[in-house]
């Protein structure tokens, strides 16, 4: 290794104009690599930014053969040096690398691209670098085609990736999907300003991103959101994608990987919709996302595009999944995604078929922990987003409660315990005690008189809100205050 020339086969390489000299000295450079490869390691960049220069445009077959062959030889090495590296560093070092393949895309022969991507990313590691292609080929795609200075080409970017993303394992496409959610969790709201404080800390911050937000100006980073985000929902929703997820057909047992995966994919776009509903609340604070803007319209298009994804993984979940799913994210202590996973849960509840009994047994089994969430207690600085969660688990209730009580009234004679606790239809909140009132009088609909023996204890509270309601009338009562007189009514008269 110590009399091995890394330095000067890649000279060669750079220096000599003739397309067999560059064949040979690639040919050569992957041999010493399968031998050597730490040897290689340092001039990578050195041999691939040439390669993007001159040789990916070769479209003999020896050419197209010596291009795969140094890749499956070089980046074996590199990635070996990644895995035991930061993210950052990750990044850093492999970033560049994926950079010169996307960046050279169109000269690339059309026919050579599809194989040459496929050896990239199967050489790379798909779990861990698909995403990254992706997400380059994504960025290539706003920067250039969007704004006019790619060639006809560049738009067959986004589905180039997506047929590249089909090639691979179906665990590995739902492991791309979430991995994009989980890159735009992280991507900031807007580009940082100009300055050198604000520099510095937009360096930290997209330092472990493989896309250049640095390049970006506000409108390439919303539209990159949108696009990455339609580029998930075209990839779950797709026909190839749907036929190697479950080659059964629809309604057939899901793979043995997708528990996980989707539960994993789910949670991390419930993240994304709290962080874009983060994001745009705060920008509208700040004054710098008018009321009917494009910059506005952008937004609310992304956190629609963003439920959409959601509900696509949504779609691909057993109900076995699901329940686990929802069982683990209550607990989150980001209150966002607590009330996004709730109104998931109401969502499948609606849907429930009422003449299944094992769905139905699984799905209630969500009940109790949820009506339990009314009782979460938080600081003054979360509390309205607390409230609008025990609303969401009220919610919850009342959709269970009316469409299965009477085939369960056991558990939902449990359930009506927790919905007339004292930080529920006692809660000094009136939205959250209007929706407890709502919840009590489908129990009350629904049980019947099994619910006559706690009378003593849900009755007072009722009557005490209708008192202190009409008491306000006319003069001082609020849109609160009706909604609350509606629901204290119709408790009573469920009563």
């Amino acid at each position: 290794e110590a009399v091995v020339r890394v330095d000067v086969i890649v000279q060669a390489i750079r220096t000599s104009p003739s397309p067999q000299t560059h064949n040979q000295a690639l040919a050569l450079l992957a041999a010493v690599a399968a031998q050597h490869p730490q040897a290689v390691l340092h001039h990578v960049m050195a041999i691939f930014t040439f390669m993007g220069a001159n040789v990916l445009r070769q479209d003999d077959e020896y050419s197209f053969h010596v291009i795969r062959h140094t890749l499956e030889m070089v980046l074996p090495p590199l990635v070996s040096s990644c895995d035991q590296a930061s993210r950052a560093e990750q990044v850093a070092q492999a970033g560049p690398v994926l950079r010169v393949f996307v960046d050279a895309l169109s000269h690339i022969p059309r026919h050579r691209r599809m194989a040459l991507f496929s050896t990239l990313v199967r050489t790379m590691g798909a779990r861990d670098y698909a995403s990254a292609v992706v997400s380059l080929l994504l960025e290539k795609h706003v920067a250039r085609v969007l704004k006019a200075a790619g060639d006809a080409e560049d738009r067959d970017v986004v589905s180039f990736a997506l047929s590249l993303v089909h090639g691979l394992p179906p665990a590995e496409q739902v492991h791309t999907a979430a991995t994009l959610a989980h890159e735009l969790v992280r991507l900031p709201a807007e580009p940082a300003p100009k300055g050198e404080t604000a520099a510095a800390t937009a360096e930290t911050e997209v330092s472990d991103l493989f896309v250049n937000v640095r390049r970006m100006v506000s409108r390439d980073l919303r539209t990159y959101r949108l696009v990455a985000l339609d580029f998930a929902h075209q990839l779950l929703t797709s026909r190839q994608f749907l036929a190697a997820f479950s080659p059964a057909g629809p309604g057939a047992e899901p793979p043995a990987w997708a528990a996980a995966l989707l539960s994993d994919a789910a949670a991390q776009l419930l993240e994304l919709t709290a962080t874009l509903t983060r994001q745009q609340q705060q920008l509208a604070a700040d004054g710098r996302l008018p009321a009917g803007s494009v910059a506005e319209t952008a937004w609310r298009k992304t956190q629609h595009l963003a439920y959409s994804v959601l509900d696509d993984v949504n779609a691909l979940m057993d109900r076995a999944t699901f329940v686990a799913t929802v069982m683990r994210l209550l607990t989150q202590p980001d209150l966002k995604v607590r009330r996004k996973v709730l109104a998931l849960a109401n969502t499948r509840l609606q849907a429930l078929d009422a003449h299944d009994s094992e769905a139905i047994d699984e799905l209630l089994a969500l009940i109790e922990p949820i009506a339990g969430l009314v009782q979460a207690t938080g600081t003054d600085a979360d509390d309205s987003e607390l409230c609008a969660c025990k609303q969401a688990a009220l919610l919850c209730v009342a959709t269970a409660a009316k469409r299965f009580a009477s085939q369960r009234p056991e558990l939902f004679e449990r359930v009506a315990m927790l919905v007339i606790c004292e930080d529920s239809l006692q809660a000094p909140n009136s939205a959250v005690a209007s929706a407890a009132l709502v919840a009590l009088a489908v129990l009350c609909g629904e049980l019947g008189t099994l619910l006559t023996r706690s009378l003593p204890q849900y009755l007072p509270p009722v009557l005490k809100h209708l008192h202190a309601v009409v008491s306000r009338l006319p003069d001082d009562a609020t849109a609160d205050d009706a909604a609350l007189l509606v629901a204290a009514l119709t408790t009573v008269q469920a009563v």
